[in-house]
């Protein structure tokens, strides 16, 4: 499980710093988009919170439920 943890700190963490450096802020009013720092940072922070949830939901092959009889 620790696995998907750096891995998705990886992946938030490139997803961070490509919004930076592909969208950003040129007036350089908003603090994260002009820092690649935060940006960088923010998306690791995203992508450790989001992401191992979804890796969970399609990599654990886990049998579907079997309906539960009321009658």
């Amino acid at each position: 499980m620790a696995k998907w943890y750096i891995i998705s700190a990886v992946i938030g963490a490139s997803a961070g710093f490509a919004y930076y450096y592909y969208i950003g802020c040129v007036t350089g009013t908003c603090p994260i988009q002009t820092n690649p720092w935060l940006s960088t940072s923010f998306g690791t922070l995203f992508g450790v919170t989001l992401l191992p949830d979804v890796f969970s939901k399609f990599l654990d092959k886990k049998q579907p439920e079997t309906p539960v009889d009321t009658q």
